[in-house]
């Protein structure tokens, strides 16, 4: 049975506009693989989806990943979900 971890990551980027040289974001990466590593392509892919408008991607460097537990992913995307209707709102 393939374990369910989750982690938490603070990653850095240029802007495509320069109008700021640097910026940062974060994302949760869901892995279920049986693997301790923290799933680096697939918080890429994470970060292409999320930032892509802005995101001069050859750029991306990764400053911070850590373990989570299940409630704090479900929270986090919730979260994100929740300021997302928010922005469309406003």
């Amino acid at each position: 049975m393939k374990k369910k971890r989750f982690y938490y990551a603070v990653v850095s980027f240029m802007r495509k506009d320069n109008d700021r040289v640097w910026n940062k974001g974060s994302v949760t990466v869901m892995n279920d693989s049986n693997s301790a590593l923290f799933p680096l392509m697939e918080t890429i892919k994470q970060v292409g989806e999320k930032y892509s408008d802005i995101a001069n991607l050859a750029t991306l460097q990764i400053d911070n990943c850590i373990e989570i537990s299940k409630e704090d992913y479900n929270a986090f995307s919730e979260r994100l979900k929740k300021l997302d209707e928010e922005e469309k709102e406003g």
